[in-house]
């Protein structure tokens, strides 16, 4: 049987759910639903690799009260699924050897070297052959296969193998100009071409051609050959090879591998086979090769290698690539170090020799090869559709006709695993020389709205321009959604392009035009958006909330239904945060949390911005207890529970200044910078005319802020212009002067304890919380010795009273929130997570942006 037993998520949901279904301890048995949920998740299996069990002993010791019948687990184990190498070696010179440049795999699992119950313990006994027993159960997991053949011992092991032709073949002119990309153990195939360049060279004035020079040199290349095996021949870890033998590279360490005598009979070969056999290597064949015998050589011969390690001592057949260099078989040799003194990468060096390549690739007989993984496949196409675009001034469907000739010619050829894209769908995306890297996992930080309307590209055939998304991204994001969404959201986060101006070209291709309604396509792409990042805080988010509310409020066809309910529980439109305001009494457990975003101060007038602030504030402020402000309460580790109410109001008047503060910064232009300028302005006179003072103080500190006050000719245009709102600024800033302990400040409210007014009221809480502050560490210097001091309780308890008189107003709203403290809690996770600090230096750069 050839069973995988290393538990691999994407393929172990079977055994996990059988398990499930025979274990008799509850308690573990939720352990065991929980797992399979997440592996049943796609978009998870990266932490499931992390989080559990890397083969079935494991998962089997720390489940001992689940016992499946053995037939059942047989069953649900995968099999062995074949492993794919490509052959590092030629006929012409290795006619009954083969080399193969593997990998070995290893990597760390959390649970293994965290003690995961259940762990066998590590004994000299249980070591695997080949490692020693330190090694053995440390919390790495070993690739099947690369370890397998890692541990081979000399003359006595024995691999069953297969042999795959392959098209990626050397062209029949030596002379021909090559291009060779192959990072890490991507470099195998091509140096079964250094190899056979090496031998043509040598060998090019011989009238008649090798007989090992066929496109099928011996029956180890027959598709339909039965099973094959490889006896090694390595003289052993540490000795050195014979001069010319062909080695198999892993990382420092080297195995020669070789095949039988052909003359060997089938009864002789399954004579010699041992009885557990891993799975077939499926090797795909590097070196298929033509005919170039009595060919001349040019001196000028441009035949260019591209390799990458992480440093100088993983350079793979390093002493070979510069023998070769020096012979002439590699015209030049580049290699990229991505933990170098100074990081790069193959597609950066090839970035940086673009006039060259580019050059080169204009040559009829060019011809380019890659191997590597798919997603730095992905980044060197893109790169040198950049060098088309750049070097050649080539338009959109230029370049993709240019690289779909080259591959119709078989002069563009890959042997890549993973996913890669097309011409069509990779053209050129990145845009101002940036490389698609690995994404981060934390929060997008503010994004610099970049359009991608640009009006001096010249237009395609088919309407679109180089930097449009719509011919660029469209196609592709609509094809891995429909795939996967968790991939969808990757891929668009990847590819740095506008929320706002991508929906409005999907909003368009997915629109029927006999009905006018919206594809089940798109409606799911919008449902996977706005249920994962529904509540951002961003310039594009703005614009894009705009685009959402918009199609979902006009767009035809019942699939928008479900996303008018998500908009609703996601509280991101300003239609939703009113309803949900209107509904608080009804639904007090889950009142609105996000009160103030960016679509919200684009949408809503000054009023209404001030109307939602007010009566969410109000609703705190009017459950603010006295225990919350005694003894620095809210200043304390355990703030959000202590001063639920008095930090989340605290959070609020930072993320509100904040807010503003983005709205000003981030405008597109500098007309609508005046704009919002005025707006918060009139903002916050509507929240002193709602006797919001906590509001108001929020905005008014915008203005004090430091990366607005360097914005001088804004100010000055805004006298100019509107003097009004100048006026209004200076007006509030006044009133929140510090001069003479807030002297302003405190005869305003202490008129409206002699007047009146319609509630509520909501004091500004900054004057007070300092005065608190002061007679707290005032105390504490006086009386370390903790005695109590009936003077300092007086003055605090006055203090107290004196802004909780206040709440009265507040509590004449018909609100009655009964879960408050479970919703406080839950709106300050929300708010901070989103404060400002975490972003406050993207704010200053901006600021010196605008300011020039």
């Amino acid at each position: 049987l050839e069973l995988d037993l290393s538990l691999q998520p994407s393929l172990s949901q079977p055994v996990y759910q059988l398990l499930l279904e025979h274990e008799k301890d509850p308690k573990k048995a939720r352990k065991l639903e929980r797992i399979v949920k997440t592996i049943s998740a796609p978009h998870k299996a990266s932490t499931v690799e992390k989080l559990f069990f890397t083969n079935l002993l494991e998962l089997l010791r720390a489940f001992p009260t689940s016992r499946p019948p053995l037939g059942q687990l047989i069953d649900a184990l995968p099999r062995l699924r074949p492993r794919f190498y490509s052959i590092s070696s030629t006929p012409s010179t290795s006619p009954k050897a083969i080399d193969l440049t593997v990998a070995v795999a290893v990597s760390q699992n959390n649970a293994v070297s965290n003690g995961t119950p259940g762990s066998p313990p590590t004994s000299p006994g249980n070591s695997p052959p080949g490692f020693s027993s330190s090694s053995a159960n440390n919390g790495s997991v070993r690739g099947i296969c690369s370890h397998y053949l890692a541990r081979l011992r000399p003359d006595h092991s024995l691999v069953r193998f297969s042999i795959q032709r392959s098209e990626f073949r050397l062209p029949k002119n030596v002379n021909a100009p090559i291009l060779m990309v192959g990072p890490g153990s991507g470099i195998a195939p091509l140096i079964s071409f250094a190899k056979e360049l090496d031998h043509r060279l040598s060998t090019s004035g011989s009238p008649n051609p090798s007989p090992n020079t066929s496109p099928l040199p011996s029956p180890l290349c027959k598709p339909l050959s039965p099973p094959m095996l490889i006896r090694n021949n390595s003289p052993g870890p540490g000795s050195s090879s014979p001069p010319g033998s062909p080695s198999t590279f892993f990382g420092r360490d080297s195995l020669q591998a070789k095949s039988p005598g052909l003359q060997k009979k089938k009864k002789d070969i399954a004579k010699s086979l041992p009885n557990v056999l891993p799975a077939p290597l499926t090797l795909s064949t590097g070196s298929a090769l033509a005919n170039s015998s009595g060919m001349e050589i040019s001196d000028g011969r441009w035949c260019r290698l591209y390799h990458g390690s992480r440093n100088e001592k993983d350079i793979l057949y390093k002493t070979a690539l510069r023998q070769w260099e020096t012979k002439g078989v590699f015209s030049s040799v580049h290699i990229a170090q991505s933990r170098g003194s100074v990081p790069t990468f193959v597609q950066t060096l090839l970035a940086d020799d673009g006039s060259e390549i580019w050059r080169t690739m204009q040559d009829p007989e060019f011809h380019f090869y890659l191997c590597g993984d798919g997603r730095m496949a992905n980044d060197v196409l893109m790169t040198l559709m950049s060098i088309a675009a750049k070097h050649g001034g080539l338009e959109y469907h230029e370049i993709v006709e240019f690289f779909q000739k080259l591959k119709k010619e078989k002069r563009y050829q890959t042997d890549v695993w993973g996913l890669t894209l097309d011409f069509e769908e990779s053209a050129p995306i990145l845009r101002n020389g940036k490389s698609r890297r690995k994404t981060s996992s934390r929060k997008p930080s503010l994004p610099r709205k970049k359009s991608l309307d640009d009006k001096a590209a010249p237009t395609t055939a088919g309407g679109f321009k180089p930097t449009d998304v719509k011919g660029l991204v469209v196609h592709l994001l609509i094809k891995v959604a429909e795939e996967d969404r968790e991939s969808f959201i990757l891929a668009f986060q990847s590819f740095d392009i506008d929320a706002a101006e991508f929906f409005e070209a999907l909003k368009a291709e997915s629109t029927d035009q006999t009905t006018g309604n919206l594809s089940l396509t798109f409606c799911n792409i919008l449902k996977t958006w706005v249920s994962h990042f529904g509540t951002y805080y961003s310039q594009n988010d703005k614009i894009f909330w705009r685009t959402i509310t918009n199609t979902v409020s006009e767009g035809k066809g019942g699939n928008l239904n479900p996303i008018k309910l998500m908009l609703i529980q996601k509280k991101a439109p300003l239609c939703s945060l009113l309803r949900r305001v209107a509904q608080m009494d009804e639904q007090p457990s889950a009142p609105p949390n996000n009160i103030f975003t960016p679509q919200l101060f684009d949408k809503a007038s000054p009023q209404e911005i001030a109307d939602i602030l007010t009566v969410t504030m109000a609703r705190l402020f009017s459950n603010l207890e006295p225990f919350e402000m005694y003894d620095g309460a809210w200043q304390g580790k355990e703030k959000t529970k202590k001063a639920p109410h008095l930090f989340a109001l605290s959070l609020l008047f930072n993320h509100i200044s904040f807010l503003c503060s983005v709205e000003i910064l981030f405008a597109p232009n500098e007309k609508e910078r005046e704009s919002a300028y005025v707006k918060v302005a009139e903002l916050a006179l509507c929240l002193k005319t709602l006797n919001n003072f906590e509001g108001m103080a929020a905005v008014v500190s915008v203005f004090s802020n430091a990366s607005i006050m360097r914005l001088k000719d804004l100010t000055a245009s805004i006298a100019q212009k509107y003097p009004r709102s100048s006026k209004i600024i200076q007006k509030l800033e006044d009133i929140m002067c510090p001069i003479r302990n807030y002297q302003t400040y405190n005869n305003l409210i202490a008129s409206h304890t002699l007047n009146p007014r319609p509630p509520p009221f909501i004091p500004w809480l900054g004057p007070k919380l300092r005065e608190l502050r002061f007679l707290i560490d005032g105390n504490s210097k006086l009386h370390s010795d903790e005695t109590i001091n009936l003077p300092f309780l007086m003055q605090m308890g006055n203090s107290i009273q004196e802004l909780l008189k206040y709440k009265i107003y507040c509590n004449d709203f018909k609100i009655d929130i009964k879960h408050i403290n479970t919703w406080v809690i839950d709106f300050i996770e929300d708010v901070h997570y989103y404060s400002p600090h975490a972003i406050e230096d993207e704010l200053y750069e901006q600021s010196l942006a605008v300011s020039g």
